[in-house]
């Protein structure tokens, strides 16, 4: 039974689009070609759906155009068929012309927008009015998707967009394909694995109503989804926009769309409406409809803070796609007020719904030579909100250690969690203490577990490296955490000490203090291979920086011979007063004398050392 209905709602829809304006017809095909254009992710079967329907829609349109009373009445005979045929390369169609208007509709839509509107109670009053005297409706007929897709239809048809626009917002908050907590799940994990999530069945919301954004795009309806009470008491518009199309498609609509926030005028204008001129009109008028076009960042924000997953991945977004906007400024070295307000409601987002607070967990599925490039989303916030002063660093500092003894299982050992963030802020904005020395360096032995971040920060940090050096090669001879483990008749585990030998050659540490600090008894597997190896990587660096040295001695006395060359073959100009010294009273030079000497051309003096470079070249 419900295919049955699911198919008779189809062909209604069909027949209703069908049987319109031919215009409706034809924005409805440009909707969905430039849909299909679109870079997201589909699965084949939604493309294959939504090519079909742009050929339905095109083949409906081709009908209409060529078929017609006249066209039927007109019965062509077989020799006038056969002669067009043999003679033209191909037979033309009686094409008419498309109407811009709803003058060739096929039904009247005025009669029939207030039957439906009578179904429909979230629309305004004015629109809801049918006429007097009929029924009252079920209430099992009020507010149905098909009423709603009907009524947007004929909005269409009757060039009202406005009212399209929120029949399609209110199909999306009513009857949307996935729950907004699965929507939110999908943007959160799209924020911490930079992927969107795939339903299980393909069934993608944006296969249907995708068409929507370019009904947005030509009519510039984009300041509709700005207003609050676009849809009183249900919904904001933007997150029914999200039901309705989708998150990938609405994030590339809202980063393309994002403007810097308003700036306030604070200036009082003296000039009164009526005295001002047309031009000035004008030009605000021309100005109004540009920003018609725009969503300020500061505003979309204001719609999503109902929604503080949503919040959290359009921020993301625009932090990722396009920092000019958002962190990185090239007009001012102060951000406005209403973006740093932004960056401290993002950070505590960050904290929040973080997937990768266990450091050490995050590096273990790293490379070893890639710690250092290991970056999370709340750190890669952090080293580019920081420096802008919107966000303090002791109230960062205070909210990442509150976090890291939250829980319980932390406590009992060093807690791990937020270990390289809050390293980070220590290095960069701390007092350059001995004690936050210490205590970066545990986080990074400790808390992120990785030898490679410890010896990194131990040749960074210059002014405390030697005592670094030696709280680190003594923490690996104790064998970390776990401390000495003795086996095999009294030999030393001597793995994390192997590591430290690995990782210092790998960061060009001084290796014979790590090889004289190995004491008695220690067994390392594998070090006659790791210090050959540190050797020849020594070497292989060597070498490199040799050959880079000699290769711009070469560069460098190759310029000198083309500078040098390039000055001999210099021309001087000398003026002719200089030459010939005679001048009138009044300053001027004689004219036959100028005529004379205005070619006058004079080779530059040369030097007795001209041949010789003022820089000494080494003999070969």
């Amino acid at each position: 039974l419900d295919m049955v209905v699911e198919k008779a709602i189809k062909s209604f829809l069909r027949a209703l689009s069908a049987w319109g304006p031919t215009h409706a017809l034809q924005e409805k095909v440009e909707f969905h070609e430039y849909f299909l254009k679109l870079p997201i992710q589909e699965t084949q079967q939604t493309k294959n759906a939504n090519l079909r329907y742009l050929e339905d829609r095109q083949m409906l349109l081709e009908r209409r155009r060529t078929q017609s009373a006249a066209g039927y009445l007109k019965f062509p005979s077989g020799s006038q068929n056969q002669s067009s045929t043999q003679s033209g390369a191909g037979v033309t169609k009686n094409r008419l012309p498309m109407i811009g208007s709803s003058s060739d509709s096929l039904f009247d839509i005025k009669s029939l927008l207030p039957q439906l509107s009578s179904r429909l109670i979230y629309l305004n009053s004015d629109q809801s009015n049918s006429g007097d005297g009929e029924s009252e409706v079920s209430s099992s007929l009020l507010n149905t998707k098909i009423a709603f897709d009907a009524f947007a239809e004929l909005s269409v048809m009757n060039m009202d967009y406005e009212t399209a626009l929120k029949c399609y917002l209110l199909v999306g908050h009513l009857f949307a394909f996935e729950p907004l907590e699965e929507i939110e799940e999908s943007a959160i994990g799209y924020v911490n694995k930079g992927k969107y999530k795939i339903p299980d069945d393909g069934n993608y919301s944006s296969g249907l109503y995708g068409f929507v954004i370019a009904m947005i795009e030509k009519h510039h309806l984009h300041r509709l989804l700005l207003e609050q009470d676009f849809l009183p008491g249900i919904s904001t518009p933007l997150i029914s926009f999200i039901q309705l199309v989708g998150l990938e498609l609405v994030g590339g609509f809202l980063v393309e769309h994002c403007t810097p926030p308003p700036v306030q005028s604070t200036s009082i204008s003296t000039t009164s409406e009526s005295s001002r001129p047309e031009s000035v009109d004008s030009n605000i008028s021309s100005t109004t409809k540009e920003r018609d076009e725009t969503l300020p960042i500061t505003s979309v924000a204001k719609q999503l803070q109902s929604s503080p997953p949503l919040l959290h991945w359009y921020l993301h977004l625009i932090f990722q796609l396009r920092p000019e906007i958002y962190v990185q400024f090239s007009t001012t070295a102060v951000p406005p007020i209403s973006v740093t307000e932004l960056h401290r409601a993002h950070l505590d987002l960050y904290i929040e719904y973080a997937e990768d607070k266990d450091s050490a967990l995050v590096l273990s599925e790293t490379e070893l030579y890639n710690h250092e490039r290991k970056m999370t989303p709340l750190l890669l916030f952090l080293k580019a909100a920081l420096p802008l002063g919107g966000i303090q660093v002791t109230e960062v500092r205070r909210l990442l250690e509150s976090k890291r003894i939250e829980n319980l299982e932390d406590i009992v050992e060093f807690p791990r969690s937020y270990a390289l963030e809050l390293a980070y802020v220590i290095e960069n904005y701390g007092d350059k203490s001995e004690e936050e020395s210490y205590q970066v360096l545990d986080l990074y032995l400790k808390g992120t577990k990785s030898v490679m971040l410890a010896v990194a920060y131990a040749q960074r940090d210059t002014d405390y490296s030697n005592i670094l050096w030696e709280t680190l090669i003594q923490y690996c001879l104790e064998g970390g955490e776990s401390k000495t483990v003795e086996y095999e008749e009294g030999k030393i585990d001597g793995t994390l000490f192997g590591s430290l030998l690995e990782v210092a050659a790998l960061c060009g540490a001084d290796l014979a203090l790590l090889v004289t600090s190995i004491p008695q008894g220690m067994n390392i597997e594998g070090l006659r291979p790791r210090l050959v190896a540190a050797v020849a990587d020594y070497r292989m660096k060597l070498k490199m920086h040799e050959a880079s040295t000699e290769t711009c001695r070469e560069d460098r006395l190759r310029l000198l011979q083309e500078v040098e060359h390039r000055s001999r073959r210099g021309m001087r100009q000398i003026k002719p007063s200089n030459i010939l010294g005679i001048s009138d009273s009044q300053g001027s030079i004689k004219s036959s004398a100028s005529d004379s000497s205005d070619q006058i051309k004079r080779r530059p003096i040369e030097r007795p050392s001209r041949y010789r470079l003022s820089i000494r070249l080494p003999m070969r």
